[in-house]
């Protein structure tokens, strides 16, 4: 008898370490029932305001990449206003999206209201690719600082743009060539504000 209840003694302590191991493991592994949202930003890059309206999204995909688009408006100081529209795709080093170092491929394509300084084409579109930085600034997350260099080519096509006068064209060339948002070389430096 007494070998009978120190089998059910044994028995019982098994089933209750199994019971404990089972509903702990359980209760580790158990998945979120609050589904996390992916990361959005909101940019701008100062230099733009210099002749218009610059604002970008961002919206993370992964935790490595992100999906954004950037929209400029160039109306004063400048002999060719133009509007772009910007989507790019971004690889981030760190496995973060909004943190550190990332690779990006982006597609450009615009409108100039006047014609540019090499061309009477209005339209202009074409891609690039780049590197750039995104970093918190203090010890907040929401507020971001961007640093971004690329190149891309661009070409113009179209017909029916208003010409440009003589005087504007040395100061059209040096805005079309370095400045607006079809230029060879893609440099920004920005900020961005996490939601």
């Amino acid at each position: 008898m007494k070998q009978k209840q120190t089998h059910h003694s044994r028995r019982n302590l098994l089933l209750s370490l199994g019971a404990l191991f089972l509903s702990s493991s359980l209760f580790a592994q158990q998945p979120s029932t609050k589904k996390e949202e992916s990361k959005l930003f909101l940019s701008t890059a100062p230099q733009h305001l210099l002749f218009g309206a610059n604002l970008g999204i961002e919206k993370e995909l992964s935790p490595k990449l992100s999906l954004g688009t950037d929209l400029t408006i160039h109306l004063w100081i400048t002999p060719a206003p133009n509007v772009a529209i910007s989507p790019m795709i971004k690889y981030y080093y760190s496995g973060i999206v909004g943190m550190g170092f990332y690779a990006r491929a982006k597609v450009v394509g615009g409108y100039f209201f006047n014609t540019s300084a090499i061309d009477d084409h209005p339209f202009y579109a074409g891609g690039g690719i780049g590197t750039g930085l995104l970093i918190p600034l203090g010890k907040s997350n929401h507020w971001l600082f961007s640093a971004d260099v690329g190149i891309k080519f661009v070409a113009p096509f179209g017909k029916g743009a208003k010409k440009l006068t003589k005087s504007d064209g040395k100061w059209g060339m040096t805005y079309y060539s370095v400045l607006s948002p079809a230029s060879l070389f893609d440099l920004s430096v920005g900020i961005a504000y996490q939601f």
